[in-house]
């Protein structure tokens, strides 16, 4: 079966650690889901929604469409945002740090939405963010030079640590205009 790239939904996902290659399986080019290094650990999935489930873009999907993964990604991340905007993203203040609210699969996602990051996030924060996403439903974020804001990500992260309900990274990550970094290990 074939699926609809321009449906994509842009997903973040964990780059698998070296030591757990004993759980790959090996798949035809065909059948391998379409993945994009975005650097510090993180891979980007492309999801269609099926209303009660996802379902990962394959490479066949694309070479049906005939379409590019960059042209994929693109499409998927005008996606995330065009989910915004219908679903509605919510800021909740915490402290020194800032909740982002959404639909409870793809708030980690939201860091790939440069539009939210330039635009409605930028009322919370004055310089660089500081971005925790330890699930991928977590995303929160405080400006960099907090050090209460530092301190209260960290906690966030260590709830997290050691959820099995899909763990992103145990990094905090520096947001700027040209995108996310590792800021320092949690």
């Amino acid at each position: 079966m074939v699926r609809p790239t321009n449906k994509a939904i842009a997903y973040i996902k964990a780059v698998v650690a070296d030591d757990a290659a004993d759980l790959f399986i090996e798949l035809s080019r065909n059948d391998s889901p379409v993945l994009t290094d975005v650097g510090s650990g993180l891979l980007v999935a492309y999801l269609i929604d099926n209303g009660d489930s996802f379902e990962y873009v394959q490479y066949r999907d694309v070479d049906a469409d005939s379409v590019t993964e960059s042209q994929l990604h693109e499409t998927a991340v005008n996606n995330l945002l065009g989910l915004t905007e219908t679903i509605g993203v919510r800021v909740a203040p915490y402290g020194h740090i800032f909740a982002v609210l959404f639909d409870g699969n793809f708030e980690a996602s939201l860091i790939l939405v440069d539009r939210l990051w330039r635009g409605s996030f930028r009322q919370f924060v004055t310089g660089d963010y500081l971005v925790a996403i330890p699930n991928r439903d977590i995303l929160a974020f405080c400006d960099y030079s907090s050090s209460m804001g530092r301190s209260e990500l960290l906690q966030v992260i260590d709830r997290a640590r050691g959820s099995t309900d899909h763990p992103l990274s145990d990094e905090l990550f520096v947001r700027r205009d040209d995108g996310f970094h590792v800021a320092g290990t949690a």
